[in-house]
């Protein structure tokens, strides 16, 4: 792909989904140039990014990940810790008769 906005606009948005996917796997603070190296990396350096390019603060990120999967921060809350096959066991099978 040639150089341009249109470049420069899907390698902002690789860029974002990284930090992002970043975030949700890490649930920590992601610097940038950590992700400006990987890019670089994952593209055999095709693909630099400068220092003044500007990914979404990864707090923000971080906000919207907890606002998008109800997460609360209420620890009153009960939580379903994924006891689903507990719940099948105590099912009992109608008698086949």
């Amino acid at each position: 792909m040639s150089e341009g906005h249109e470049r420069d606009a899907l390698i902002s948005v690789i860029a974002n989904h990284m930090k992002k996917a970043y975030l949700m796997w890490n649930k920590e603070i992601v610097n940038d140039d950590v992700i400006f190296e990987d890019i670089k990396t994952l593209s055999g350096g095709k693909i630099t990014l400068s220092r003044n390019f500007r990914l979404t603060d990864s707090k923000e990120i971080m906000n919207r990940n907890k606002k998008n999967t109800g997460v609360s921060t209420n620890n009153n809350v009960p939580t379903n810790n994924g006891n689903q096959n507990n719940n099948r066991k105590n099912m009992r099978r109608p008698d086949s008769k």
